[in-house]
């Protein structure tokens, strides 16, 4: 089939349907000399052409297509190429591809790399960079594995900006609250940095680690007044720890639990009425057996709607 045969064919088809036939013309090109020379044409033509032939890897395999489509000029091309990459290059190849992209590619080709769980290229490129000291290595840091990450942490913390500190907390959140609490451990008095680095953080930290988070909050809290910390999203997570907190340091910190108060037993809910009833819903109400507090009666199940 010649390339302009070729063409014509797909020009009939979907989307979804060239990309499938183009994948079966690879596959066809590992034992069909003429189909290769047809690719090798399409890999020479217009964006359109060298996206076929690029797509055409998926079932050729051919790596060295695929290390070429990544330098083409085309952001399409290239796109096609990087996610190819992650897919066909075996892990040597993969060390030679990546040193020469520039760095918003390498960050794609790992991040595609890590989403199809291959670590061990990533690891190996990594252990590469930290033993040349580049100073890529922290921007790529994140997507090492736990081990690798540990390791390596410690001689890049310090060039950590919030940005990359704010992506390393979505994949290592136990190391950055770990970090964190040394830093905290290392401070005598009020450190407005470091609380804005915890408040920026903390939302993400939450999700993925809440009781490590909550650790770091009993960490802070000598040096570090309660309403100086954004702990709302934290109560959602751990509220009748936060209340003990609360009540602990004699601090409301603007902090509100009438969403959770049906998580909240008797005991806390009556602290909080008589010392910080802004704290909770001016009124409960609830079906069965109620108590009366100095504020207002309060049921002890679980509330059924809140005024």
């Amino acid at each position: 089939m010649t390339p302009n045969e070729l063409l014509q064919e797909c020009e009939a088809l979907t989307h979804h349907g060239r990309m499938l036939r183009m994948v079966e013309m690879g596959r066809l090109a590992s034992s069909d000399t003429s189909m290769r020379e047809t690719l090798a044409t399409l890999a020479q033509g217009d964006v359109y052409a060298r996206v076929l032939a690029t797509q055409a890897c998926y079932g050729s395999h051919n790596t060295a297509q695929v290390a070429r489509a990544l330098s083409d000029p085309s952001r399409s091309v290239r796109a096609l190429a990087l996610d190819m990459a992650a897919l066909v290059c075996n892990d040597a190849e993969l060390q030679t591809l990546l040193p020469q992209l520039p760095l918003d590619l390498q960050r794609v080709l790992v991040r595609n790399l890590y989403r199809r769980r291959r670590q061990a290229p990533i690891d190996l490129y990594l252990d590469t960079l930290a033993g040349h000291k580049a100073a890529n290595l922290e921007e790529l840091l994140v997507y090492g594995s736990p081990a690798l990450v540990a390791r390596f942490f410690a001689q890049t913390s310090e060039k950590f900006d919030l940005v990359s500190l704010a992506r390393l907390a979505h994949y290592h959140s136990e190391l950055v609250v770990t970090h964190l609490r040394k830093l905290a451990r290392a401070r005598t008095t009020l450190d407005p940095q470091l609380v804005f680095q915890v408040n920026t953080l903390l939302p993400i930290l939450v999700k993925k680690a809440p009781d490590l988070m909550l650790d770091l909050v009993k960490t802070l809290l000598p040096v570090v007044p309660l309403a100086r910390l954004r702990l709302q999203p934290l109560v959602h997570k751990r509220p009748q720890e936060l209340v003990d907190q609360v009540l602990a340091t004699d601090e409301r910190g603007g902090l509100l639990f009438d969403a959770v108060v049906h998580r909240l037993d008797t005991e806390r809910l009556l602290a909080l009425f008589t010392r910080y009833p802004g704290t909770v819903p001016a009124t409960v109400t609830t079906v069965g057996k109620t108590i009366t507090s100095p504020v207002l009666t309060h049921n002890l199940a679980s509330p059924t709607s809140l005024k």
